[in-house]
């Protein structure tokens, strides 16, 4: 199959929802069909901006909020820049795991924002990208619950290997997912909800089912 131009397809929702897991499947799937794409993620992607997801997810860093928000727009300036509009420009898939929904989730709603300031969160991460959407955004949603109940599962129930952002509090990570939420009845034509409680294999049938209907339209 060959593209017309390139996709930007991103995946999104709260923790240990199964987004990379499903992604890497995804990635898989073009492969065998012969498409060419990449795979990255957010913040990282590159030598520079990995080293700042370093900065940012360190526990024992004490960022505030507004540098924790510019650090991700850098780490987003320098991934887009280097890595993804080089590889659409070729027509490439792009699959990323996170990009600018998450910092308006997180950064934004998570941290009880305004929707003003919610707006400038967006503006700067738009300035860093160029204005870059994604074609397709898919957010895996499972209950907060369940997140917490994974969570716990891969940490071996002793926190110890939680990032900054996965040890918030309850109440910032409720904020989050309805910040998600908010996000998807805003763009329904882009954020596409998939149920991430169904079985992995159902999960990513969910996704490559709507994707490949995407992919044909835009090839040639």
């Amino acid at each position: 199959m060959i593209l017309k131009n390139g996709l930007f397809i991103t995946g999104e929702g709260i923790e240990a929802g199964g987004k990379s897991t499903v992604l890497e499947k995804v990635a898989s799937r073009l492969e065998e069909i012969g498409v060419p794409y990449i795979r990255t993620r957010e913040p990282g992607g590159t030598r520079i901006a990995e080293q700042l997801r370093a900065i940012v997810l360190d526990p024992n860093n004490d960022i505030h909020l507004n540098t924790e928000i510019m650090l991700y727009a850098c780490s987003r300036s320098e991934h887009i820049h280097s890595l993804v509009l080089p590889a659409l420009k070729e027509g490439k898939v792009v699959i990323c795991d996170r990009y600018i929904d998450s910092s308006i989730a997180y950064q934004g709603y998570g941290a009880g924002h305004s929707e003003e300031v919610i707006r400038k969160i967006k503006a700067v991460s738009e300035f860093a990208t160029n204005n870059l959407l994604p074609d397709r955004t898919y957010l895996f949603d499972i209950p907060l619950e369940e997140s917490f109940k994974r969570m716990g599962l891969r940490s071996l129930e002793t926190q110890t290997d939680l990032d900054r952002i996965e040890q918030r509090a309850r109440e910032y990570h409720q904020r989050v997912y309805d910040g998600y939420h908010h996000i998807a009845k805003q763009e329904p034509n882009r954020v596409v909800v998939i149920d991430g409680t169904q079985s992995r294999k159902k999960v990513f049938e969910s996704v490559w089912n709507d994707l490949e209907v995407f992919l044909y339209k835009n090839s040639q």
